[in-house]
């Protein structure tokens, strides 16, 4: 057990004799030194991965959105087309109901020859 104990003294004598504090103060500064320079490293590898997850992401998004527009203008262009089609439809509807209503005075027998500037209308000058 003195073995032990004498020899880890002089060890421990040995060390301390063999430390200068400056050295060991350049030491730690080189440490320093080295570990921030691996954590600047480490932090830009960092943002560079997650700028180009990020610009991955916008592209996706700014591509969708793309489509959506698209898909937005074709529908007003259809809704267009489809409201001068109805606009159309209703003016012949319009124009139907009239002769229609027009036929059924004929048909019931009334005499629209009173009136000035219409034409009476018989079986035999009917319009097409």
């Amino acid at each position: 057990m003195t073995e032990i104990r004498k020899h880890y003294e002089s060890v421990a004598i040995k060390n301390r004799k063999s430390w200068k504090p400056g050295t060991r103060l350049a030491t730690v500064e080189i440490e320093v030194v080295a570990n921030n320079e691996q954590l600047k490293s480490s932090l830009e590898g960092t943002l560079a991965d997650t700028q180009k997850r990020y610009s991955a992401q916008l592209a996706g998004l700014q591509s969708m959105v793309t489509s959506l527009e698209l898909q937005l203008s074709q529908l007003h262009a259809n809704i267009a087309h489809n409201k001068q089609e109805y606009d159309m439809l209703l003016n012949l509807k319009t124009r139907l109901e009239l002769e229609i209503a027009e036929y059924r005075k004929l048909l019931d027998g009334e005499d629209d020859s009173s009136t000035p500037g219409k034409p009476l209308y018989t079986a035999s000058n009917r319009p097409l």
